[in-house]
Order: C-alpha cells, then structure tokens, then sequence
C-alpha cells in the first residue's frame, strides 16, 4: 500500500516538475538537456533535504503505524525515485535500478484504493492536499485523483500501443521452388 501511495507522490512530483521545466520532464526524460536535467535534479534534492530535517526528523522515532511519519517517509521515496529518473539524463550507470524501482512501484497498483484512502487520511489530519499541485492536478485533491496516480504510470514509462488500423507491412517477393 505504501508503494502504491509513493507511486502517486511520484506521478505528483513528475507533473509538477514538468509544469516548471517543460513537458518533456513527464514524456521523455531521457531527452531532457544534462543542464535542466541537473537543476531539476538540484531543485528536487533540496526539497528532499528539507522534507527529512522539517518533517521526519521531529517524528522520526514514531515509526510507520503514525500517519506524519508515514508520509514524510513516502515523500522521501518520491523524491529518490525522480532524482534517480531524471539521473539517468546525467548518468547511463543508474538505469538498471532506476527500472527496477519502477516495477516495484507498478507492482503496487492493486492497492491503490487502500493508497488513496491512506493519503487522503493524511491531508484531513494535516489540513493540506495530501499531493502537490499542479497544472493537471488542481486543488482540492479528491480520493479519485489519488487513486488515479496510484494506479499509473507517467508517459515515458507506458509503452505505445500498436496501430490496428496501420497499413500492414509490404509483400516480398519470393521465389517459387521448382
């Protein structure tokens, strides 16, 4: 459950960082230029930084069972995920266990009914959306929008869908056998 709730944080962060740095943050990252990829990667990190000192670490002996601990905890695995993603723009070596971390997230889709219930749980005790806004995600943050995040993955990890309708491929010739 918890990774299916990371996994919505993370689909969150992704469309935020593609409303500030360009939509190729969310349809190919790959392709994003070493220097945008390394601010955003900058950006991203102090936002970790601050997440661990101004939330976890004042609960940080609370454990899973509490609700703050919890989500700095999820927070934290968001931000790692994207830093590593984006990463990859700045270094081949990470790709292996950037994908891995990918599966594992999707994996978790199953659970995201109980990700959202969870995370909406979290923005009535703190009094804040339990995601961070964007242009796609528009306040007030409701059960469906997490569940939604839970559930998919960004643009650049879903693979195209064949054409039916696309011309078939063109006929060669071939000899016929005496």
């Amino acid at each position: 459950m918890d990774r299916a709730a990371v996994l919505s944080l993370v689909n969150a962060l992704i469309d935020l960082a593609a409303d500030k740095w360009g939509p190729g943050v969310a349809v190919k990252p790959a392709g994003i230029k070493r220097d945008v990829a390394a601010d955003i990667v900058a950006k991203l990190a102090s936002s970790h930084s601050r997440v661990l000192t101004e939330r976890l670490e004042p609960v940080q002996k609370r454990g899973m069972k509490d609700m703050t601990y919890a989500q700095a905890m999820r927070q934290i695995r968001a931000y790692e995920v994207v830093i590593a993603t984006l990463g990859v723009c700045l270094s081949e070596g990470p790709k292996d266990a950037v994908m891995q971390a990918w599966k594992l997230l999707w994996a978790s889709r199953a659970h995201a009914g109980e990700a959202a219930a969870s995370m909406m749980r979290f923005g009535t005790h703190a009094g804040i959306d339990p995601l961070p806004l964007s242009r796609r995600l528009r306040g007030p943050i409701k059960s469906a929008d997490v569940e939604r995040l839970a559930s998919t993955l960004p643009t650049f990890l879903m693979r195209k869908k064949s054409n039916p309708v696309a011309k078939p491929p063109a006929r060669t010739a071939v000899k016929a056998a005496r």
